[in-house]
């Protein structure tokens, strides 16, 4: 929701290994279903706390802690359902 649609797919298309063209069709399903859900979900919450702190300049500086404390609740969800 925080990233758009387009960005999501595309990082979640880049964590796949599958050209980054934005859009989900047989190739980055084919990709997805093979894959470790738990790792690729490590990955794309990685891939947006990096995020997160490059745009965290000027203004928005005052919001990353939130962002990134919501990143960190986001990681320990996904440990706690891989356990």
């Amino acid at each position: 929701v925080n990233n758009g649609k387009a960005r999501a797919t595309k990082w979640l298309q880049e964590v796949l290994g599958v050209k980054a063209d934005g859009f989900i069709g047989p190739i980055t399903l084919a990709a997805a279903s093979k894959a470790d859900a738990t790792a690729v979900a490590t990955k794309l919450i990685s891939r947006r706390a990096t995020f997160y702190r490059n745009i965290a300049k000027g203004r928005k500086a005052k919001f990353l802690k939130g962002w990134l404390n919501r990143n960190n609740d986001l990681t320990k969800f996904t440990q706690s359902i891989a356990a």
